[in-house]
């Protein structure tokens, strides 16, 4: 048979790997859409609400800006470093930039430049590794037969990281004491 899922039962290590791929998206997901989803409300919680839509806009802009500099860093790093030790890496990073913010919000509530740092360093740390990784690591791991197939489940496995994220990061950030709660989440789940 021709069936990628057939020739897949053949060999369960092809399974393992789907595991591995597909697990890691999903958790990469629910954190980087978690964060990404609720950035404005994120922002807004260390900022106050801005009067504005531009305001609303700049601030985001300037947060998310700094994912660019991650996904450069990635690519630069993916040969010399391997997928998957880059993948490795890059959630070690979101793990400790995701501790680094609980703590700072926990420590000192009211040092909006330390938690803006911490913000930006999380969104580096999201767009760096992982987040390259996740797309590249399917298509090393799988042979051309079932490549596509199992790429397209793996990227599936991370939109439902995805809708899991964006659904429970709101209403655990709304409490008074949400956003540590959040970033702590992130750093368990990475």
């Amino acid at each position: 048979s021709r069936n990628p899922f057939v020739i897949a039962l053949r060999h369960p290590e092809y399974w393992q790997r789907l595991v591995g791929t597909g697990g890691a998206w999903l958790l990469y997901d629910f954190v980087y859409y978690g964060t990404t989803f609720n950035q404005p409300a994120i922002l807004e919680k260390l900022f106050g609400k801005v009067d504005s839509l531009w305001s609303n806009c700049l601030q985001n802009l300037a947060a998310g800006s700094f994912g660019l500099p991650g996904v450069l860093l990635a690519i630069a790093c993916i040969r010399g470093m391997g997928t998957k030790r880059l993948q490795g890496w890059g959630f070690v990073a979101i793990a400790a930039t995701s501790a680094l913010f609980a703590t700072v919000l926990l420590a000192a509530p009211s040092n909006v430049p330390a938690s803006f740092a911490c913000m930006c360093l999380l969104i580096t740390a999201l767009n760096w590794g992982v987040n390259v990784s996740s797309y590249v690591l399917p298509t090393e791991v799988f042979p051309a037969e079932i490549r596509s197939s199992f790429f397209g489940v793996s990227a599936a496995m991370g939109k439902l990281g995805a809708l899991l994220g964006g659904a429970f990061f709101g209403p655990l950030a709304a409490g008074s004491e949400g956003l540590p709660t959040v970033f702590i989440l992130c750093t368990g789940v990475a």
